[in-house]
């Protein structure tokens, strides 16, 4: 027969279901006790867009200095128009010797890159744009538009550029990240999108498409 001095230790799992959390206040719990649920819920989303955007003007700003053809970091292509290496398609746009991407006939244009091979299926991307308005003021999104791609430009997302300040004398930057884009891939490329330039004059100086 089972007294009272046996039963008050005979406890098992059903009998702590009750024991309020607040007083547990040492000890360590297994992993095993919490769903990662209980742990994500509390943690913050971590956005890199001023990391991603500075690193991205640092290159740039070097490209610049040593004057460098269009070249690949691994998640990154820098293109500062020095030549014409990996420009793509120009419809209506040139590269000027100073340089510099602009619109040679009518009021729109654009100009791509070449693709660029991503290390993996790329699902976000992002650009930063360092133009100049030569004539009047552009209206980023309006009259400098961009694009970005990861099937090869078969598929473009359009981004919604944010200005981001003064590069150097005469020369803005816009830019965005964390773009999602639909169509996935690892065939990475830009396109440059000019409008209304008969009423105004925009010259691109350079470009990071960043992935």
């Amino acid at each position: 027969m089972t007294n009272y001095k046996d039963a008050r230790y005979n406890f098992s799992g059903a009998n702590l279901t009750t024991i309020p959390t607040s007083a547990v206040t040492s000890g360590t719990f297994a992993d095993a006790r919490f769903s990662s649920g209980n742990i994500t819920q509390h943690a913050s989303g971590f956005d890199d867009t001023n990391i991603v955007n500075d690193s991205a003007l640092i290159a740039l700003k070097a490209a610049i200095r040593e004057n460098s053809a269009a070249h690949n970091f691994p998640n990154m292509h820098i293109q500062i128009f020095q030549d014409d290496t990996e420009i793509g398609t120009e419809t209506n746009t040139d590269r000027h010797g100073s340089e510099y991407m602009y619109v040679n006939s009518g009021a729109t244009g654009l100009f791509n890159s070449d693709n660029q091979t991503a290390n993996a299926t790329i699902s976000s991307g992002g650009i930063v744009v360092l133009y100049a308005n030569s004539s009047g003021t552009a209206t980023i999104n309006t009259h400098l538009i961009a694009k970005i791609s990861a099937n090869g430009g078969t598929n473009y997302e359009t981004v919604t550029l944010s200005a981001l300040g003064t590069f150097s004398s005469g020369i803005l930057m816009a830019g965005a990240q964390g773009v999602t884009i639909s169509n996935t891939g690892t065939s990475m490329k830009y396109q440059i999108e000019f409008t209304n330039q008969s009423s105004i004059t925009t010259h691109v100086h350079g470009i990071a498409l960043c992935y």
